[in-house]
């Protein structure tokens, strides 16, 4: 379950789009751009953030992956859910087999990978 938006440019023509800035034939022809990051880590001036104003209360063994979209654009939820199970409890195990299955079906134009998981345990 993704708990942020995708800081790309189709956030901003979707928004554009809503507010009435631009009509859908304008949306078409910038479209081609859409993909295109305009937020990050490691951007000069970073300004657009998704903060969560109520913090996510983890129960014992609850798993969190922070990933780039080199991953969850190249395995479908479910894929990554099945390999990290697979390799649960183990969660360096599980990001060893995350990457190389990316690496594996060298998607064309595929984005890099990155990603930190971690598994929550009280002790």
């Amino acid at each position: 379950m993704a708990v942020n938006r995708e800081h790309n440019f189709r956030m901003r023509l979707d928004e554009r789009l809503k507010s009435g800035a631009i009509t859908k034939e304008q949306y078409k022809k910038e479209e081609g751009q859409a993909e295109a990051l305009i937020s990050y880590l490691g951007i000069e001036d970073l300004t657009l953030m998704d903060i969560n104003k109520k913090p996510f209360l983890l129960q014992e063994n609850d798993i969190v992956l922070l990933c780039s979209d080199g991953l969850y654009k190249c395995l479908k939820e479910s894929e990554i859910g099945e390999l990290v199970y697979y390799e649960e409890p183990d969660m360096e195990r599980a990001a060893r087999r995350l990457t190389n299955v990316v690496l594996k079906r060298k998607k064309r134009s595929q984005d890099n990978t990155s990603l930190v998981i971690m598994q929550y345990n009280r002790y």
